[in-house]
């Protein structure tokens, strides 16, 4: 094990940064796989993923992704089918086109039991950092991870560029990967992250910003983006008001947002400073 360190919190992304740097430079080193320093690997995790680099002919253009069982949109790609993708002109993931399928697969969930697996290799449009394993030839195709980015989203930005390149990103489903902390925005008592008051303001901005940067380059129609933008914002603000009854807190909220939707659009990068807590 060798440890690489950095003189100051330089984010998700100047922290993956600085450990690829390290990985580029070692000779004996020709695949990667990435962790977080949250995610437990199953004990033939790596065997798996290996094994089915393998089956796909262990060709370079071939990525891989293990399975965690929190990320909802990893569960249903592959006991479902759903894709793992940016859908042209959503907002934060949401498209008011996407909303009947989501509620009735919400209704359908209702009470069931965990469903099998039945895609055990899946093609993704992305992949976060936790569980993603490639060989090192992408960092001279790809690059590293853009430090500017700070916090969230970063992953998906760096893995996107695996694909524009014209390689391909398979979620193994027999390769676990386990989260020992949930992820703010996935735990219960935040079903509405973005107006919770148990969220820190900085995730909220850094979180929001990136997302709407990256959103960017799916944007095909303004029209359609912006409903998306107002119809997602006005749920949230009825949402926050109806649950949360604090309207200070959600105008404070709401400018945060805002701001978040600014900078996002204007690409306005880099570290920010905050009032509210930090990360």
């Amino acid at each position: 094990m060798e440890v690489v360190t950095v003189s100051e919190n330089c984010g998700s992304a100047g922290g993956f940064m600085a450990g690829l740097v390290k990985a580029r430079t070692c000779v004996r080193c020709e695949r990667i796989w990435l962790l977080d320093d949250d995610n437990a690997p199953r004990p033939d995790a790596l065997r798996r993923l290996w094994h089915a680099y393998g089956l796909l002919g262990a060709d370079p253009d071939n990525t891989l992704l293990s399975l965690r069982r929190n990320q909802k949109e990893q569960v249903l790609a592959v006991t479902q089918g759903v894709p793992v993708r940016f859908v042209s002109n959503s907002f934060v993931g949401f498209h008011l086109k996407l909303v009947p399928a989501r509620l009735w697969r919400r209704r359908a969930r209702a009470g069931r039991r965990e469903e099998p697996v039945r895609l055990p290799l899946v093609s993704v449009g992305f992949a976060p950092y936790g569980g993603f394993f490639f060989h090192r030839a992408w960092l001279d195709r790809v690059g590293l991870p853009d430090e500017r980015l700070y916090l969230y989203g970063d992953d998906q930005e760096f893995s996107l560029r695996f694909v524009r390149a014209g390689g391909r990103i398979y979620l193994c489903a027999a390769s676990e990967v386990v989260d020992l902390e949930v992820s703010w925005h996935h735990r219960p008592v935040a079903s509405r992250p973005w107006v919770s008051p148990d969220a820190a303001e900085q995730r909220l901005y850094y979180g929001l910003r990136n997302s709407v940067r990256l959103e960017k380059d799916f944007t095909t129609s303004p029209i359609a983006y912006w409903a998306n933008v107002c119809a997602y914002l006005g749920f949230l603000l009825v949402w926050g008001l109806l649950r949360d009854r604090r309207p200070a807190h959600l105008m404070r909220r709401f400018r945060l947002l805002l701001r978040a939707l600014r900078d996002g659009r204007k690409d306005c990068f880099g570290k920010a400073a905050h009032e509210g807590p930090a990360v």
